[in-house]
């Protein structure tokens, strides 16, 4: 079995963005290629479609699940592969549910076509002309769009089109419009049409500096978090930034609260439901307008590029967008 790491858009946009190249033969290459598809597709159960793209390879070869859909009481079938796909008749667009492995968490609706006439090989090299209808062709044409560098947020027409998914105070998952979310960091581009849709002026742009490392890889109580030490991996490429501070002082560390998923203005502190709730500004908690978190932690080392510090509360894999002395 090789499942590969999927490529995320907030990590690598250009490995996305990249157009891919046509298949010449079903060499040795192509074969481990569509076994590593299915397998990480496999691994991947809420998905229904990978590309090649998406595991950072650029050729022209996607797996898909057909049977899927919102609608549909059944489970979707086993990863079919398509080889050199071209899409050589379309009709019947429709507003429709779509989502992405690359974006995890953020759904919408996109139009696309629900009749889709397409060409290419199956996996032993065989020539294919078939018909996909439904939601099957929703699916086959997202997962063409990755061929070409496109992304299903390209096609959203409105930011009312984009959400996500959490649980209310029922324990119910309801549906987080990005308009009340306004968790937007993936859509920060200029030049993107979705970011002009939602965002006329310029928008606000941050590069993620480094990551953080430690054994949390769940949110746990911050109190917990900060007791252990944990390591901040910079950017390389801006260690010489570094220069300047020494071990034994204390340093603002400024971060993303990447698994943040929406707010409500009013919260139970901790999610203590024996608590009354308060707003959400009067709260540390990460589910807030501008999911952003700052911490003063004391730097216990500094080896090249990797700070090792106590007293973060972020998580394992938690973007940093910042140090600075305290």
């Amino acid at each position: 079995m090789a499942v590969r790491d999927v490529v995320l858009y907030l990590e690598n946009e250009a490995a996305l963005r990249e157009k891919s190249k046509p298949v010449g033969s079903i060499s040795r290459r192509v074969k481990r290629l569509v076994r590593d598809l299915k397998d990480t597709l496999n691994d991947h159960p809420e998905g229904i479609g990978l590309a090649a793209p998406q595991i950072n390879v650029h050729s022209r070869v996607v797996v898909v699940r057909l049977g899927g859909g919102r609608d549909s009481e059944s489970e979707p079938g086993p990863p079919l592969p398509l080889i050199n796909p071209e899409a050589v008749e379309a009709g019947n667009e429709e507003k429709d549910f779509d989502g992405c492995l690359s974006f995890p968490g953020l759904y919408g609706e996109t139009v696309r076509p629900h009749y889709l006439r397409v060409t290419g090989l199956d996996e032993a090299g065989n020539p294919f002309d078939r018909i996909f209808e439904g939601f099957d062709a929703v699916v086959v044409h997202h997962e063409i769009d990755h061929l070409d560098g496109v992304l299903f947020i390209d096609r959203v027409e409105s930011i009312e089109d984009l959400y996500r998914v959490r649980k209310d105070e029922n324990g119910e998952l309801v549906r987080v419009s990005l308009s009340a979310a306004a968790s937007l960091p993936f859509l920060c581009k200029r030049g993107d049409r979705v970011m002009d849709v939602l965002q006329p002026e310029a928008p606000i742009v941050y590069r993620a500096i480094g990551h953080v490392e430690n054994g949390f890889d769940e949110p746990a109580a911050p109190d917990r978090i900060r007791a252990v030490e944990s390591r901040i991996v910079l950017d390389p490429a801006l260690t010489e930034g570094l220069r300047g501070l020494e071990p034994g002082q204390q340093i603002v560390v400024t971060f993303h609260f990447h698994r943040s998923q929406g707010f409500d203005l009013l919260q139970h502190p901790r999610g203590d439901r024996s608590r009354p709730r308060r707003g959400v500004f009067a709260l540390h908690s990460p589910h807030r307008p501008n999911p952003i978190g700052i911490t003063v932690v004391d730097l216990v080392a500094m080896e090249g590029n990797v700070l090792r510090v106590r007293g973060l509360d972020a998580i394992n894999g938690t973007p940093v967008l910042d140090l600075k002395s305290a």
